[in-house]
């Protein structure tokens, strides 16, 4: 693909000082965390009113301290993803750990399926492009994205993505991929990143962090119809630029799962995760600017 010159000319000057260590690009984020979020301000409206919708329960002091702990972590991805372009896969590796369920997909995949593993916006998950390293070696994989407004800043954060052989591919175009794959006997591990807010229109709608939350049906519709595997990908930030990836199984016999189960069931773990560790998940997206038409029950 020919590529632009901003494009080549941006991607030059960040892997030129991505080369930088990491305590650098630490103090770096301790730097824009400070302008950005304490003294400008960056979507603290946002961020509190998400916070203060979906947990109610928690006092003004409690939902300042998530808040501040999401900034620092948001800060944080942001400096991982320039030191992205230039880490070593060992390195990435021993910093991006699978603490369990890994030989869920590996049985999935050693029995000739597919597999939709249904991931969020939990930091930092532009680094599980390593992951390809972690699947087993007859499997694809293919992070799915939603293209952004500019151009040059998706191609940069795809390349991230794929850096270590995974293939990003847009919403828009995934189906016929499938579909293809699944002709050909090409056995994948596609990551939908399930959290993004859909169209209203969408027919399932549940409560979710106390709220009613619509959700893509893609993956669900696309398993059901292929009976490709199906985990939730948890990730949990134990200490700075460390993640542990747990993989939980959602179906291993989707064709036969009910309408909305698996849907249900990773809305489900996604409500479970965040409520455990709130500070981790992507606070400053507008989630719940669609209300629920009329017409489509809250399921």
């Amino acid at each position: 693909m020919k590529r632009s010159l901003n494009y080549n000319i941006l991607l030059f000057a960040i892997k030129a000082v991505s080369l930088l260590p990491f305590w650098f690009w630490y103090f770096i984020s301790d730097c824009i965390y400070l302008i950005g979020c304490k003294i400008i301000g960056y979507r603290k409206k946002v961020v509190t009113e998400n916070l203060k919708n979906a947990f109610p329960e928690k006092s003004d002091a409690e939902i300042a301290k998530i808040r501040n702990q999401f900034f620092r972590n948001l800060c944080d991805w942001l400096v991982e993803n320039i030191k992205g372009q230039t880490i070593r896969e060992r390195n990435l590796l021993r910093r991006v750990k699978v603490v369990e369920g890994l030989e869920i997909v590996e049985n999935m995949i050693g029995s000739g399926k597919s597999v939709i593993s249904m991931n969020a916006h939990f930091f930092n998950f532009d680094w599980l492009g390593i992951m390809k390293k972690r699947y087993p070696e007859n499997s694809q994989m293919i992070p799915i994205y939603k293209p952004g407004k500019r151009r040059e800043y998706t191609d940069i954060a795809n390349r991230l993505r794929d850096r270590w052989g995974g293939t990003t591919v847009p919403m828009s175009d995934i189906l016929p991929i499938v579909v293809k794959n699944h002709q050909q006997g090409v056995l994948a591990v596609y990551y939908f990143f399930a959290d993004q807010g859909p169209p209203a229109k969408t027919p399932f709608w549940t409560m979710f962090l106390n709220q009613e939350t619509a959700f893509y049906l893609g993956g669900e519709k696309i398993a059901t119809k292929f009976d490709f595997g199906v985990v939730y990908l948890d990730v949990f930030k134990p200490r700075r630029g460390h993640y542990e990836v747990s993989i939980k199984l959602i179906s291993d016999d989707a064709k036969n799962t009910k309408e909305f189960d698996i849907t249900r069931a990773y809305a489900n773990l996604l409500d479970e995760h965040i409520r455990k560790h709130p500070e981790n998940w992507l606070w400053s997206h507008r989630r719940w600017k669609r209300k629920r038409p009329e017409n489509i029950e809250l399921s």
